[in-house]
This record gives C-alpha cells, structure tokens and sequence, in this order.
C-alpha cells in the first residue's frame, strides 16, 4: 500500500518535468483504487491483492507497509494541489484518529472492526507529526513527537517497533 504513495509524487513529478499528465493519472488512479477499497470504518490495511483487489492484510496503522500512503497524499496535494488527495486524507485521518489513535500514540487495528489488534508504536509513523503540523494539528503532533523522543532517549534510538505498555521495543 505504502508504494502507491511513493509513486504518486515519483510520478507526479515525472509528470511535471516532461509535462505529460499519463505518469501521474496512472499513480493516482492506483491511490484511488486503494482508497475506494478502504473498510466501512475508513481504514486500509497493509497489503491487497493487485489482480483482484481483495485485501490480503488486515492490518491498519500509520507504520511500515502503509506509512507513504498517507503521507504522499499530503505532499502530492502540497506539491501538486489535487484538492482530491487532501479531502481523501482529511477523510482517512478521521477513520485513523477514531480506530487506531490511542494518545499519544498510533497503533494497529482490524480495518473492517477497528479494535486495536496490536500495542505497538512502529518507527516508521513517526511522520505522522510533521503532517500534522502541515495540515494544522499541532497539538496532538507535539504530544506523539514528545513520546517518541522518550523512546529514543530510553534507548538512543527509535526501535522498529516498541510496546507502548511495557515500553519495551519488539
């Protein structure tokens, strides 16, 4: 799911450069699929079957698999100004604030339930912050970036993923 995203603005930007609109509609048009296939809660998960759509995850978060669909939505939009992309974020970040979000932190859930499937905090959401921030959510960027810097300074780095009840990584 996360390559969807990277390939919007690696796209996108071939798109601009060679001024040919066919790279960045064929990136799109694969964020749109993914995003119409999202869960009744608003959630993806992290792997579907390209031949067939079917999700083959289930799993649903901000971390690895995932991380850059969300966040090239936002970049594209800022770099491009598809207006769609914001308003396909805006609506996932409601599903993910609502399912996945346990302050401060971000965690894993059944995209088709939304329970919480997993009590760990993965490295590679610690993005999230710095789109909240560009998108006007400082408050709650500030409080999951003071989180992970109390990770990183417990262990002089951030862990794949850490257990955000036992602080231990994992």
């Amino acid at each position: 799911i996360a390559a969807a995203g990277g390939l919007l603005v690696e796209f996108g930007t071939l798109s601009a450069v060679t001024g040919d609109q066919k790279y960045y509609q064929a990136a799109y048009k694969a964020m749109e699929a993914i995003y119409s296939a999202q869960a009744w809660t608003g959630l993806v998960g992290n792997h579907i079957d390209t031949a067939n759509g079917a999700w083959v995850a289930h799993e649903a978060g901000i971390g690895a698999l995932v991380d850059s669909y969300y966040e090239y939505m936002v970049k594209a939009y800022v770099l491009f100004g598809d207006e769609r992309l914001v308003e396909m974020f805006w609506s996932s970040y409601v599903a993910i604030r609502k399912y996945v979000y346990l302050a401060p932190w971000y965690l894993n859930s059944e995209m088709f339930t939304g329970r919480i499937i997993s009590a760990t905090q993965c490295s590679l959401g610690a993005f999230w912050p710095g789109l909240q921030v560009l998108l006007g959510d400082i408050d709650d960027a500030i409080m999951t970036t003071r989180a992970l810097y109390a990770v990183w300074r417990r262990y002089g780095c951030l862990p794949e993923k850490v257990n955000v009840v036992t602080a231990v990584p994992v």
